[in-house]
């Protein structure tokens, strides 16, 4: 460890510690990430490993970049993992609290950087499945990165094949063509589902309880198939966080919130009408903004289809008029 300086540290969870550090050799600042009993479980280990895999193969300026695994002294007997990456000033989510307001310039400068980010991760045929404000990292610079892909999975869009086997060969975001990031094998622990026709099929090897409650999708809720979209659904959910940081918007900075602040939303079950009742508060929360489903799509919810069609009919909102929004 001598090679980094502590400077200041963080404590994040009760697994993980932060620590900011002065790196001797690259002369720059960096955050060092402790993961702390690393194989108490085996689930926990599962996920380190997707994460050191997916950024030691994807590399792109809107994603942060791990810099380095600091090797343990004792191979048969450590407990705790360093693991280095650049450093960021702050996160969307520590910007929300602050008496700070940004301009629509800001927010199209943002979410520019989330989108481009977000292509090339779903081009390398990652889902991340954990997007939200904490997640997200800022510079002075204003330059944006996404982090933490202990959730992320390689989802691959056709059946792994011997030639799909895990590469070293890294995948930049100075190239215009993308091929999955080190696609996996099909014994491979980050291996992604297989698909039948044209149509992808992730829930039967992919968990369902991901995604914070804000910035989960519906899909997720009612635990149907699912695959890139959610994140896709997570980033509109911190578009319209960003938009609240506008003044007009949000006068006061105390009273923003997230755009879907539902109380509850645990695995629901259709067969526990209590439980029922109880969980399907996101979906509410949801539904008064966006209205409730079309028939079309709640026909292809067999399992949830009689439930959903007992919810009151509700129109969607425009966005402009979900707590006075401004988005032109």
């Amino acid at each position: 460890m001598a090679r980094y300086i502590p400077l200041f540290s963080d404590m994040r969870a009760h697994c993980q510690q932060v620590a900011e550090a002065y790196d001797t050799v690259r002369d720059k600042r960096v955050a060092i990430k402790r993961v702390i009993n690393v194989f108490d479980r085996a689930q926990d280990c599962i996920r380190l490993f997707r994460e050191i895999y997916i950024l030691r193969h994807v590399h792109h300026s809107n994603l942060v970049t791990l810099l380095d695994v600091i090797p343990p002294k004792d191979y048969d007997s450590f407990r705790d993992l360093y693991l280095v990456f650049e450093y960021a000033d702050t996160d969307l989510q520590k910007l929300f609290c602050l008496p700070q307001y940004l301009n629509i310039r800001h927010v199209q400068v943002f979410l520019h950087q989330l989108l481009h980010g977000l292509k090339h991760m779903h081009a390398c045929a990652i889902v991340h499945r954990d997007l939200k404000p904490a997640n997200i990292l800022l510079n002075e610079t204003l330059s944006l990165k996404i982090c933490d892909f202990g959730l992320a999975r390689v989802c691959l869009p056709h059946e792994p094949t011997a030639t799909d086997a895990a590469t070293d060969k890294d995948i930049n975001d100075e190239s215009d063509h993308h091929s999955p990031a080190g696609t996996p094998s099909a014994d491979s622990p980050v291996a992604g589902a297989a698909t039948t026709g044209t149509t992808r099929k992730y829930a039967r090897q992919m968990t369902k309880h991901v995604v914070s409650r804000y910035y989960r999708a519906p899909e997720l809720i009612l635990l149907q198939d699912y695959g890139r979209a959610v994140d896709m659904w997570s980033i509109g959910c911190i578009f319209g966080e960003l938009l609240n940081m506008q003044a007009e918007n949000c006068q006061h900075y105390l009273n923003r919130k997230p755009l879907f602040p539902g109380r509850s939303c645990t695995t629901l079950s259709p067969t526990d009408t209590v439980t029922y009742k109880k969980e399907m508060d996101q979906l509410f929360v949801i539904f008064n903004v966006i209205g409730t489903p079309a028939e079309e799509d709640i026909a292809h919810m067999t399992k949830f289809a009689p439930l959903l069609r007992q919810i009151p009919k509700k129109p969607p909102v425009n966005l402009h008029d979900v707590r006075h929004l401004q988005v032109t």
